[in-house]
């Protein structure tokens, strides 16, 4: 125990933990990695087992776990820079993970940036195509759409020239997300489902459960509901091992009932879907989430408990723009997300 090749062992587990959904074998990989301490030479192993294990444990809510392997991360960064500098952008993603799962963005956005120089200086071309996919999901998560889409068709660039057909699938799904942001829907159905069509076979039940979501809200823009819905049930399925993340594609599934006027159908997914952001961390969709319920209860004609959700929503949003230092990023954060921009107007009435 505690050799490279006994963390290269754990290793995939906790990748299909991260990918498959195997919530079940997430707490034996942090017990493991918990119990022993990495020395000099296991550094690298020791950080890709752990970055994919604070992912997985984030996942289901177990964020205690995912915080003490992360101490541990932090301990040996010091003596890693100088011996074994290999493992430090492994460690930086695990970090860059946590702020996702935290909501932050920003923090995000400068710990790719930081990620990218660490892997430029290493030259590794591969592992760069994907932090640079990072880097552009970044920035959609900050409303900035045409940088985000920049940096997303350098990284399909990069990835398609090295034959790296995993990392062009992620490009293609993030990109779609991006293209329905600008409006573009025909080209952003187009490049989800060409993702979807990879990522199926790589049997990833937690990509294929995003890329089904992403392709139900391009369905459900360009007025595609049942076909949005199917999306997000199919969603559901490849999500059942991540509660928090299966909140988003049930309330997107409300608010289309709440449309057709089943409310009281909507309002007990809504409820459904806001519990289960308490069950774990959500990476997307956790504003959808809050808007969702809030409207569902008004829909209901519960005014009070509307309000309260639709005011704590509103917080949330602005708690999380002040952690963003660029006031044009700030900016884009609050006006040009929808489901922000949505929330906050609601909470202006």
């Amino acid at each position: 125990p505690g050799s490279p090749r006994w963390y290269s062992a754990l290793s995939p587990f906790a990748f299909s933990a991260t990918r498959i959904g195997r919530s079940d074998e997430t707490p034996d990989v942090a017990t493991a990695l918990l119990a022993h301490t990495p020395g000099p030479g296991s550094y690298k192993a020791f950080a890709i087992a752990a970055a994919a294990a604070i992912t997985a444990l984030l996942r289901v809510g177990r964020r205690d776990e995912a915080d003490r392997i992360m101490a541990k991360l932090d301990a040996i960064e010091p003596d890693a820079q100088a011996r074994e500098p290999v493992a430090i952008p492994h460690i930086l993603s695990a970090r860059s993970w946590r702020a996702m799962f935290d909501g932050d963005p920003y923090r995000c956005l400068l710990l790719d940036t930081e990620l990218c120089e660490a892997l430029a200086k290493l030259g590794d071309a591969r592992r760069l195509a994907r932090e640079r996919l990072n880097l552009g999901d970044d920035r959609m998560n900050l409303g900035a759409y045409e940088r985000a889409e920049a940096s997303m068709r350098d990284a399909l660039t990069i990835a398609e020239r090295l034959g790296l057909t995993a990392i062009s699938a992620a490009v293609r799904h993030n990109l779609g997300y991006v293209m329905l942001a600008l409006g573009k829907l025909a080209e952003a159905e187009s490049l989800e489902r060409e993702s979807m069509a990879e990522i199926e076979k790589q049997y990833s039940a937690v990509h294929a459960g995003n890329t089904s979501v992403y392709l139900g809200l391009i369905l459900e823009a360009g007025g595609r509901p049942d076909e949005a819905v199917a999306c997000y049930e199919r969603a559901l399925e490849l999500l059942i091992g991540a509660p928090a993340v299966r909140a988003w594609p049930m309330s997107r599934i409300a608010a289309i009932k709440r449309a057709r006027g089943d409310v009281a159908g909507a309002l007990e997914l809504a409820i459904d879907a806001r519990k289960r952001l308490d069950e774990g961390q959500a990476e997307e969709g956790e504003s959808t989430v809050r808007l969702v319920y809030a409207e569902c209860l008004l829909a209901a004609g519960k005014r009070d408990e509307a309000k309260a959700a639709i005011e704590e929503a509103a917080r949330r949003i602005e708690s999380r723009a002040a952690w963003i230092k660029d006031p044009e990023l700030e900016k884009s954060f609050l006006e040009r997300v929808d489901d922000h921009k949505k929330t906050l107007a609601l909470a202006a009435e």
